[in-house]
Protein backbone atom coordinates (compact mmCIF):
# COMPACT_ATOMS: atom_id res chain seq x y z
CA UNK A 1 0.00 0.00 0.00
CA UNK A 2 2.83 2.39 0.87
CA UNK A 3 4.46 1.59 -2.46
CA UNK A 4 1.28 2.48 -4.35
CA UNK A 5 1.00 5.79 -2.49
CA UNK A 6 4.66 6.51 -3.23
CA UNK A 7 4.18 5.70 -6.93
CA UNK A 8 1.03 7.83 -7.13
CA UNK A 9 2.82 10.71 -5.44
CA UNK A 10 5.73 10.42 -7.87
CA UNK A 11 3.29 10.23 -10.80
CA UNK A 12 1.38 13.35 -9.74
CA UNK A 13 4.63 15.11 -8.86
CA UNK A 14 6.12 14.40 -12.29
CA UNK A 15 3.04 15.72 -14.10
CA UNK A 16 2.97 18.77 -11.81
CA UNK A 17 6.61 19.44 -12.63
CA UNK A 18 5.89 19.24 -16.36
CA UNK A 19 2.88 21.55 -15.93
CA UNK A 20 4.91 24.05 -13.94
CA UNK A 21 7.70 23.94 -16.50
CA UNK A 22 5.36 24.76 -19.38
CA UNK A 23 3.35 27.19 -17.26
CA UNK A 24 6.46 29.09 -16.22
CA UNK A 25 7.39 29.43 -19.88
CA UNK A 26 3.99 31.02 -20.53
CA UNK A 27 4.37 33.29 -17.48
CA UNK A 28 7.79 34.48 -18.63
CA UNK A 29 6.44 35.12 -22.11
CA UNK A 30 3.54 37.13 -20.67
CA UNK A 31 5.96 39.19 -18.56
CA UNK A 32 7.83 40.24 -21.71
CA UNK A 33 4.61 41.26 -23.44
CA UNK A 34 2.34 44.13 -22.53
CA UNK A 35 -0.06 41.92 -20.51
CA UNK A 36 1.84 40.32 -17.63
CA UNK A 37 -0.12 37.49 -16.00
CA UNK A 38 0.99 34.76 -13.62
CA UNK A 39 -1.98 32.72 -12.40
CA UNK A 40 -3.80 32.22 -15.69
CA UNK A 41 -0.91 30.63 -17.65
CA UNK A 42 0.04 28.41 -14.72
CA UNK A 43 -3.54 27.26 -14.15
CA UNK A 44 -3.99 26.62 -17.84
CA UNK A 45 -0.75 24.62 -18.14
CA UNK A 46 -1.51 22.57 -15.04
CA UNK A 47 -5.02 21.83 -16.32
CA UNK A 48 -3.59 20.69 -19.66
CA UNK A 49 -0.97 18.42 -18.15
CA UNK A 50 -3.25 16.97 -15.47
CA UNK A 51 -5.64 15.98 -18.26
CA UNK A 52 -2.75 14.17 -19.96
CA UNK A 53 -1.97 12.56 -16.59
CA UNK A 54 -5.53 11.21 -16.49
CA UNK A 55 -5.31 9.92 -20.06
CA UNK A 56 -1.83 8.41 -19.74
CA UNK A 57 -2.89 5.07 -18.17
CA UNK A 58 -5.30 4.52 -21.07
CA UNK A 59 -2.63 5.47 -23.59
CA UNK A 60 -0.22 3.01 -21.99
CA UNK A 61 -2.82 0.23 -22.14
CA UNK A 62 -3.24 0.87 -25.87
CA UNK A 63 0.55 1.00 -26.20
CA UNK A 64 0.94 -2.39 -24.50
CA UNK A 65 -1.75 -3.92 -26.67
CA UNK A 66 -0.18 -2.54 -29.85
CA UNK A 67 3.54 -2.24 -29.03
CA UNK A 68 5.90 0.05 -30.85
CA UNK A 69 8.98 -2.13 -30.39
CA UNK A 70 8.18 -5.48 -31.93
CA UNK A 71 8.87 -7.20 -35.22
CA UNK A 72 6.25 -6.34 -37.78
CA UNK A 73 4.68 -3.69 -35.53
CA UNK A 74 4.38 -1.27 -38.40
CA UNK A 75 1.61 -3.11 -40.23
CA UNK A 76 -0.33 -4.13 -37.16
CA UNK A 77 0.22 -1.40 -34.58
CA UNK A 78 0.81 1.83 -36.44
CA UNK A 79 -2.67 2.24 -37.98
CA UNK A 80 -4.30 1.56 -34.61
CA UNK A 81 -1.91 3.89 -32.78
CA UNK A 82 -2.42 6.58 -35.42
CA UNK A 83 -6.20 6.49 -34.95
CA UNK A 84 -5.79 6.26 -31.17
CA UNK A 85 -3.57 9.34 -31.26
CA UNK A 86 -6.21 11.30 -33.12
CA UNK A 87 -8.96 10.14 -30.75
CA UNK A 88 -6.98 10.85 -27.59
CA UNK A 89 -6.04 14.27 -28.92
CA UNK A 90 -9.65 15.20 -29.68
CA UNK A 91 -10.74 13.81 -26.28
CA UNK A 92 -8.06 15.79 -24.43
CA UNK A 93 -8.96 19.03 -26.23
CA UNK A 94 -12.69 18.44 -25.60
CA UNK A 95 -12.02 17.83 -21.90
CA UNK A 96 -9.90 20.97 -21.72
CA UNK A 97 -12.59 23.04 -23.43
CA UNK A 98 -15.11 21.63 -20.95
CA UNK A 99 -12.86 22.46 -18.00
CA UNK A 100 -12.49 26.02 -19.23
CA UNK A 101 -16.26 26.37 -19.25
CA UNK A 102 -16.69 24.87 -15.78
CA UNK A 103 -13.73 26.13 -13.74
CA UNK A 104 -13.59 29.89 -13.22
CA UNK A 105 -10.20 31.44 -13.88
CA UNK A 106 -9.17 29.02 -16.60
CA UNK A 107 -8.91 30.51 -20.06
CA UNK A 108 -11.89 29.57 -22.19
CA UNK A 109 -12.08 29.05 -25.90
CA UNK A 110 -14.54 27.28 -28.18
CA UNK A 111 -13.74 23.66 -28.94
CA UNK A 112 -13.20 24.30 -32.66
CA UNK A 113 -10.70 27.08 -32.02
CA UNK A 114 -8.83 24.97 -29.46
CA UNK A 115 -8.80 22.07 -31.88
CA UNK A 116 -7.27 24.18 -34.63
CA UNK A 117 -4.77 25.87 -32.32
CA UNK A 118 -3.59 22.86 -30.33
CA UNK A 119 -4.17 19.77 -32.43
CA UNK A 120 -0.63 19.36 -33.76
CA UNK A 121 1.12 19.80 -30.41
CA UNK A 122 -1.37 17.53 -28.63
CA UNK A 123 -0.82 14.76 -31.21
CA UNK A 124 2.92 15.11 -30.62
CA UNK A 125 2.31 14.90 -26.87
CA UNK A 126 0.37 11.66 -27.36
CA UNK A 127 3.31 10.14 -29.27
CA UNK A 128 5.82 11.32 -26.67
CA UNK A 129 3.77 9.71 -23.89
CA UNK A 130 3.48 6.54 -25.94
CA UNK A 131 7.23 6.53 -26.64
CA UNK A 132 8.16 7.09 -22.99
CA UNK A 133 5.77 4.29 -21.99
CA UNK A 134 7.38 1.97 -24.55
CA UNK A 135 10.83 2.88 -23.22
CA UNK A 136 9.81 2.04 -19.66
CA UNK A 137 8.23 -1.21 -20.85
CA UNK A 138 11.39 -2.14 -22.77
CA UNK A 139 13.56 -1.33 -19.73
CA UNK A 140 11.37 -3.48 -17.47
CA UNK A 141 11.67 -6.41 -19.89
CA UNK A 142 15.42 -5.88 -20.07
CA UNK A 143 15.70 -5.98 -16.24
CA UNK A 144 13.51 -9.09 -16.12
CA UNK A 145 15.73 -10.87 -18.66
CA UNK A 146 18.81 -9.76 -16.74
CA UNK A 147 17.34 -11.16 -13.52
CA UNK A 148 16.47 -14.45 -15.23
CA UNK A 149 19.98 -14.71 -16.64
CA UNK A 150 21.54 -14.17 -13.21
CA UNK A 151 19.23 -16.81 -11.71
CA UNK A 152 20.26 -19.25 -14.44
CA UNK A 153 23.92 -18.52 -13.75
CA UNK A 154 23.32 -19.19 -10.07
CA UNK A 155 21.60 -22.50 -10.85
CA UNK A 156 24.43 -23.47 -13.19
CA UNK A 157 27.05 -22.77 -10.50
CA UNK A 158 25.01 -24.81 -7.99
CA UNK A 159 24.72 -27.69 -10.45
CA UNK A 160 28.47 -27.61 -11.07
CA UNK A 161 29.10 -27.73 -7.31
CA UNK A 162 26.73 -30.69 -6.99
CA UNK A 163 28.59 -32.53 -9.77
CA UNK A 164 31.93 -31.89 -8.03
CA UNK A 165 30.49 -33.19 -4.74
CA UNK A 166 29.29 -36.34 -6.45
CA UNK A 167 32.75 -36.84 -7.93
CA UNK A 168 34.49 -36.28 -4.58
CA UNK A 169 32.26 -38.54 -2.50
CA UNK A 170 33.20 -41.81 -4.28
CA UNK A 171 36.86 -40.79 -4.05
CA UNK A 172 36.66 -40.48 -0.26
CA UNK A 173 34.73 -43.75 -0.08
CA UNK A 174 37.39 -45.61 -2.06
CA UNK A 175 40.18 -44.05 0.01
CA UNK A 176 38.46 -45.13 3.20
CA UNK A 177 37.97 -48.66 1.89
CA UNK A 178 41.58 -48.79 0.75
CA UNK A 179 42.80 -47.63 4.15
CA UNK A 180 40.75 -50.31 5.94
Amino acid sequence: MASRIKNLTLYIGAWTLVGLLFGSQAVIYSLYTSTPRVCTPLASALADWYLWALLTPLILIVGRRFPLVQRGWWWRSFPVLFVAGLLFTVLKIALRAGLGAVIPGLPRAPFGLMLMAQFHIQVATFWVILGIGAAFEYYAKFRERELRASQLESRLAQAQLDVLRMQLQPHFLFNTLHTI
